[in-house]
Order: C-alpha cells, then structure tokens, then sequence
C-alpha cells in the first residue's frame, strides 16, 4: 500500500518536518513495516517551468523549429520538431541531465546538450510521454501546453505539477490486523499520537438523515451490519482536476475520471470502500441487500460472467444483482460519460464473508481487501459524507436530491477493559507516569475512566512495585473503552493496551532486562525424533525432501477424502489421504528436469481421513477430529534400468529398519507403485515407530578451546579410519569437524575441540593433546602433518 505524506499532513494539526529516512524509521517502529519513501520530484530534476519568447524555421531541417526560452534564470535556445510549439507558450523544459523517455517510447536517459541538423540544443520542450505523465496531461501530438498554469518560468516543473509529494510504500502484512491503517486518516491519527499533536478532520458533507427519495432494505443483517446511501444530481463526467488526479496517481491507481477517482481517493484517504450506481440504469430507486439466489449471476465491471452461490452477498435491485457487495460493482450500473444521477453506497460488511467470495471467485479488489479486514460502521457514514464534499468541490453545480439513509439494524456493542498503570508498568519493567500512560490511549482516541476503587489485584500489584521502589502514580483500576475503529476484532483485551502503550512510548525507551527463568530441557517427542533420524539418514545418502500442501484431488482413498467447504485451489478441493496423491506430483515434474538422472525424492507428513482419530475437536469432549497419521513416501527412478528402481527403494526402507531399529511395513499393496512412466513410490505408515530418547548433554560451564590440523592423507586411507583413530585420543577431544578437501592433493583440514568438564583447559593441557594425535596419525597411517 502507498501513501501520500502530503496527504498526511493535511490530517494532523501541526505536522513535523522530517527526512523520508526519519519518517520510514518512527512509523516502522511504532505503527508499520515502511519498505520505502520516495520523492515523486526526483524523476522532475533538471526540469523548469520555461516560457517560449521566440520561434523560428531551422536552417537545416523543414520539419524542426528554433525557439528560445525563458527558463528564469537566462534564456535558453533549443531545437524542437513541436508541430503546436509557439510563442508565449509555457512549456515542460528539461535541461541537461534530466532523464528523459525519447519520443515517450524505451528506457529513460540522460538528456544532453548537443547539434540537432547543424545547430545546438541546450534543453528540451517534452511531450507527456516523454516524462512519464499519465495520458491525462498529453495532446494527441506535440508538446505540453502548460500556459494554464500561473507558475513563472524557471519555477521547478515538480512544483509547477504538484508533483512534489514523499510517497511512502508499506508492507501490506504488517497492517493486517489493523483495518484503521488501510487509509490515512488512520495512519495520520497515529502520527499525531507520536508527535503531540491533534489528528485534523477533513471536510464533510452535511448530509441530513432520514428515508426522502431512496429505499433502501437489508435482508441479511448478518452479512450487511449498515449500509448508507444517497442520491446525487447535476453529475458531469469527465477528468479530474489535478490536485485530484495528482493524489490518486502518487498512490499507484489510474485516473479514470472525477467520479471513480473521487470514490478512489475517499478510499485511500479515509479506508472506506464507496461504490457508484447510474440512477438511471436501475430498474427503481431501491436498494436490496441480501444472498444471491441459487444459479443467480452477475456480470461484473471486468466484462466476466460470474456465477453466484447462496453464501455470497450481492446488493439488487428488483431485477437482480448488481453488484458484488464488498468485491466489484456490475455492468448493468456501471456509471458511463451518459450518466447524470448517482446512487452512492458506503457500507459496511461481513470480514469472513468478503473473503470467502473474493476467494472462490478468484476476484480480489482494492475493496475487498479492506471489507476483509473487518471496518469499522461508523465509517462507512464519513466516509459517504467525505465523498459528497469532495463531488461538491469538484463540480459546484451537483446537488443532493434524497436524505442521507441509513440502515443500521444493530449497531456493535461497546468494547470496555480494565486495566491498571501499575500492571502495565509491572510488564513493561517501566516506570512510566500514570498520567502519562493515560494520555498515550487517549491520543489513540482510547475513553480513559479511574475507578474509584482499587481491586484487589491491583493493590497487590502496586505494593509490590513499592516493595521494589518503584513508582505509582495510579493505584486505582481504569475503565478503558476502545474506540469503534480499533474495536473490530483488534483490541479486545488489556494486553492489547500494553501494547498501544509500549509502542507510543517507545520501544527503545524500555530497559533491555532479561528475566529470570528456569532453563529445563524440552521434552522429548520420540514421534518428531523418529522424523528427524529418517530425514538424517536418507539426505546423508543422497535423497531430496520436499514439502508439499496437503490439498488435493481425490486420489488414492476416496472414500476417505475429507472434502474442504473453502478451498484455496478449486481443482483441488479435498484432503489428501496418501503422500502418494503429492509426491506422485513433485516425481514428474523432477522427471521432466532432471531427464538423465537418477531421482531420488522423499516425503514425510500428514495425510487426512474421515475415520476418527486420536485428538478430540476444542482439545476435549466425545467428537473426534479425523484420524491424521504421519505417512513417509520414498520415489526412486534408476534412469540406467527402471526395473531395479522398486527394488531399490526396499532397499533404503530395509536400511531405514537396519539402522534405526524400526519396523516399517506396507499396509497393503495400494502404498506400493510402479509408475507407469518408470520408477516407483513406496509409502509406509510412521505411526506407532518411534526412536530412542537421545539424552541432552547440559550447556557447558567451562570454555572449549579449537585447534586446527591439516593433514595429507595417503592412498588407500580413508576418513572413517583416520576419524576413528582421532577420537580415541583422549576424553578431553569433544568434537572432530572436517572443514576442506582438497582431492588432488589428498589434504584433508579438520577442527579440533577440546574442554574438560571440570575446568578452564591450559595451552599445555591441549598442545599435549594434539601432539598424541599427530603422533598416532603419523605412526598408524604415515600421514604428513602440514605446518600452517
């Protein structure tokens, strides 16, 4: 997501002047991951507002013009093939060094002043393309007549445009579970909080409610919580003016004309979804919210036939849909250059049920991405007052021809929590002010409210913090009630409020202090251990794992295939119940790259079946969720002769068997394959095998201390021989790690560490070590010990 500081700053009371590097770092640190902030003037450097003051034929070519320009410093002479290009015009001038687009067509490149047919050209007079500009700002030929604007010549081209902003790119995951941060009003709130300062309400329509000139029915208030609507007149299509267009296209969206980018932009700047209706293409004045009906479908504003199910919400009027509530409008509303009278809806919509349509539609929007996020109701009525405004500056003449409607069946309950400076001090390991705790929440639009007796938790916890000196300013519990745009499903309980807390105040502000704790060995799982030896044990021999999602067609099992009610992929809408269904997948495609080569793949995980199994669904209770063994599939292709490629992956089962002491067999003949295109998969259930407990040798209280040797080994010799020779050395060697080969020459370099359970090893104690090692090496293989 972009946004606009420009934009920012006319939210915020007293906005501070800060570097784009200083700004990515405070909102990073308190409110969102900042990947970028970039000044849209740089791609404008070496360009100036210019004035032509003089034109004639070149000398050399009929088609070229010579002009001069005033460009406020000095005038400036340059050649220039403008067929519109004349005197008194103001025009886009690009001097040496400015990146320019050659005839708006390939990369941009550094323009310089050189001899165009004989004579010498000190600039340039662009066409839009050529800088980059949108198609708004371009004639179908010849330059950019800028004599609509009051700038002077030589005033930088950036600023003449309104093309000056910092635009900042966020990290969409970091904002997810904040719906408030998808518009600026929400962003420009938290900056005020961090600064001191007031957040600075843009202007708003004053819109009177009532039921006047529009109906408007819910039918499924579960789905649709309020939905406001109004009617506008004296509507013109047509561009947007530039401080508009400016907006929309610094936040990475297109300008459309004023209509759409107005609904755009209230979006960006306020987070609320709009969307429009022609009046006139409506078969009445009245809006139905409710589900489609089963086989309904709408033709959406990207020209697609949609077909609708009975769990999807679409707003209609008495012929049927149109649009798809929270996801896309449709066609047959669609607002066109005809279109004189609109229907404005804001509304707000079920998160779950926005995202489950957007999903199995495979239809995602700048709107749904935020309905999906749980909004705020109130809103969606600042948000459709905030639209009007902005209509009304564009076009003075556009009237409000109903009453503001607003169908709101319920609204939500307020979230209240209790909470104590004492216990967010507690957690912290701060010291902070009560008073100064209670200020952060409210800047954060948080009700604050004492009460007027402490609990007894909070009694006890602020003796405590005086037993440890520490200070409190507030003993006394708070009522703290959330504001309606963090009360969606984000701050529901007090740890929330420490969070609010700890990151206004500032992260670096709290002392680095480790607690104390325990340090236990983790319990050991033999099942995860008996994973972790077979995947040990087959990569050491050269086979590949990999990873694959549980989803899938039905394959092996089908009566056992568990069916998905959302599924991620519709073509793979159930759960696998062999590995065989994945790694089946994953061998064609090794099949298809490495032709010429052996395959050797390997898969452990989950598969699903219907029977139940040993979990009980919530963790307690009678109802069993659905049995969920671990499956281990190994795939072999032996490309030099496919027939020996089953008998070849028995042969690493029976080494798995050999090695780790298990059993693994086949439960039927359906879990072992050959492929048809060669090779075979084989797949054995893990449950009930399990490994040894390996013991956990506790953390070292004395150093270690590393010494390298580098030997040459002769032929003949092998590592195994040589490391085995190496570790019966003494008990003070407690690891041996080979770290260079070189083949050539048979050298082999190794780390030696050594350490004593009982103390801190002396350079005697170890050099005495390694000198037995090199002696036994020396005697036993008559290997060269290499002097470093």
């Amino acid at each position: 997501m972009y946004l606009s500081y420009k934009t920012l700053q006319e939210l915020i009371a007293k906005s501070k002047r800060v570097s784009p590097r200083e700004l990515a770092e405070l909102l990073t640190m308190s409110v969102m991951e900042v990947e970028s902030v970039k000044s849209e003037a740089e791609k404008f450097d070496n360009m100036v507002v210019g004035l032509v003051t003089e034109v004639s034929g070149h000398p050399n070519a009929d088609k070229l013009k010579l002009a001069k320009v005033d460009i406020g410093s000095k005038k400036v002479e340059i050649v220039c093939g403008g067929v519109n290009l004349v005197e008194g015009m103001k025009v886009a001038m690009a001097l040496p060094g400015a990146m320019v687009r050659w005839h708006g067509e390939g990369e941009f490149a550094p323009l310089e002043s050189a001899p165009i047919r004989g004579v010498k050209s000190n600039g340039m007079a662009c066409a839009a393309a050529e800088l980059g500009l949108s198609d708004s700002h371009a004639l179908e030929y010849g330059i950019m007549d800028l004599s609509y604007l009051k700038a002077k010549p030589g005033v930088p081209l950036a600023d003449a445009l309104g093309k000056d902003d910092l635009v900042i790119e966020v990290d969409n995951k970091s904002i997810t579970h904040r719906p408030d941060l998808w518009g600026h009003l929400g962003v420009a709130r938290e900056l005020a909080a961090l600064w001191g300062t007031e957040l600075k309400m843009p202007d708003l329509a004053d819109l009177e409610i009532g039921n006047k000139g529009l109906k408007v029915a819910i039918k499924n208030s579960d789905l649709c919580s309020r939905y406001l609507s109004v009617v506008l007149s004296g509507i013109k299509i047509g561009p947007s003016p530039d401080w508009l267009k400016n907006k929309v296209e610094a936040l990475g969206m297109r300008s459309i004309n004023n209509i759409i980018d107005a609904a755009n932009y209230v979006m960006l700047e306020i987070g609320q979804p709009l969307h429009t209706f022609d009046l006139q293409k409506l078969a009445s004045p009245e809006i139905i919210v409710r589900r489609a009906k089963s086989g309904e479908t709408i033709k959406t504003l990207d020209g697609e036939v949609r077909k609708l199910s009975t769990d999807m919400l679409v707003i209609a009027d008495d012929k049927g849909p149109i649009a798809l509530a929270g996801v896309m409008g449709g066609q047959s509303s669609e607002v066109s250059s005809d279109t004189t009278s609109l229907i404005v809806e804001s509304a707000t919509f079920d998160a779950i049920n926005i995202r489950q349509t957007a999903m199995k539609l495979g239809l995602r929007s700048e709107a749904s991405a935020r309905f999906e996020k749980a909004l705020d109701p109130n809103m969606a009525e600042i948000g459709i007052k905030r639209f009007v405004a902005v209509m009304q500056e564009i076009n003075k003449s556009i009237k409000v021809e109903s009453d503001l409607i607003d169908a709101y069946p319920k609204s939500p309950k307020a979230v209240v929590i209790e909470v104590s400076a004492s216990w967010i001090n507690e957690r912290l390991g701060t010291q902070i002010k009560g008073s100064e705790i209670k200020s952060i929440l409210e800047s954060l639009g948080f009700n604050v409210i004492a009460r007027s007796e402490a609990t007894k938790q909070s009694q006890e916890i602020a003796a405590h913090l005086g037993k440890l000196g520490a200070r409190n300013d507030n003993r006394d519990m708070w009522s703290v009630t959330v504001p309606s745009w963090r009360a969606t499903r984000d701050v529901t309980i007090k740890e929330d409020l420490l969070e609010e807390v700890a990151r206004i105040y500032g992260y670096g502000k709290i002392p680095f202090l480790l607690p104390k704790f325990d340090i236990s060995p983790p319990i050991q799982d033999p099942n995860q251990d008996l994973r972790s030896k077979i995947r040990e044990l087959l990569v050491g021999q050269g086979w590949t794992e990999t990873l694959s999602y549980s989803f899938f067609r039905l394959g092996q099992n089908p009566e056992q295939a568990i069916e998905i009610e959302n599924p991620v992929d519709q073509n793979k809408p159930y759960l696998r119940t062999s590995i065989y269904d994945t790694l089946h997948e994953q061998f064609k495609a090794a099949r298809r790259a490495y032709e010429g080569r052996d395959i050797k793949l390997f898969e452990i995980g989950r598969v699903f079946r219907k029977e139940a199994g040993a979990f009980s669904r919530g963790g307690f209770g009678r109802i069993k969720l659905p049995n969920q063994p671990w499956y281990l599939g190994v795939a072999f292709l032996d490309y030099k002769d496919e027939s020996k490629s089953l008998s070849k992956v028995w042969g690493i089962i029976k080494l798995l068997n050999d090695t780790l002491g298990i059993n693994l067999k086949l439960l039927n003949k359906e879990n072992s394959h050959k492929l048809p295109s060669g090779g075979a998969i084989v797949e054995v259930d893990l449950s009930g095998q399990t490994v040894s407990a390996h013991a956990i040798d506790p953390i070292p209280k004395y150093p270690s201390v590393v010494r390298d040797l580098s030997i040459i080994v002769p032929r003949g010799v092998t590592w195994a021989e040589i490391e085995k020779q190496v570790r019966s050395a003494g008990q003070l060697l407690k690891s041996v790690e080979v770290f260079d080969i070189y083949d050539a020459k048979g050298s082999i370099a190794f780390h030696l560490t050594f350490r004593a359970p009982d103390r801190t090893l002396t350079s005697e104690e170890v050099e005495e070590q390694v000198k037995k090692i090199k002696d036994i090496l020396t005697k036993k293989f008559k290997v060269e010990v290499r002097d470093h």
